[in-house]
């Protein structure tokens, strides 16, 4: 099992209608190819974590690079993962409107922590980067499968 996560933003063409569009393919896709996970969108920042067999994790991220809808996609994390983080989500989703004021915290860290580390990274820098993404990915640990 491998967990991947990411940063991109968005094109400023995304509207809210075609952003549904995506979701509502995503996650019939993800279905068929046993993949979960979580899209955080806040304005043009999109955070995504996608899990599952690792083929299928490398072929569904090639898809998310050639996708014209973002741009700047940045690799934050890719790991060998026990179980899911979200059992049962083909994709779950919050937009930045939906967002606790402390998770929108920690995405501000884990974006400012991901910028450090395209630069001169340091072991200091990427254990801030795993702390940030456990403390946000566990405040989502709550979510029920709709």
């Amino acid at each position: 099992m491998k967990r991947l996560i990411y940063l991109s933003k968005s094109r400023p063409s995304l509207r809210d209608d075609a952003l549904y569009d995506l979701l509502a393919t995503a996650r019939e896709s993800n279905r068929q190819h046993d993949i979960t996970g979580l899209l955080i969108q806040q304005d043009t920042l999109c955070l995504q974590l996608i899990e599952g067999d690792e083929n299928a994790v490398r072929d569904c991220f090639i898809r998310i690079r050639r996708d014209w809808r973002h741009e700047d996609c940045q690799v934050i994390c890719h790991e060998d993962a026990v179980g899911r983080l979200f059992p049962g989500w083909p994709m779950a989703f919050r937009a930045g409107r939906d967002l606790e004021r402390g998770q929108v915290r920690q995405l501000a860290d884990i974006v400012e922590c991901a910028g450090r580390l395209t630069g001169k990274s340091r072991d200091a820098d990427r254990w801030a980067m795993d702390v940030y993404l456990r403390a946000l990915l566990d405040s989502f640990s709550s979510l029920a499968v709709q």
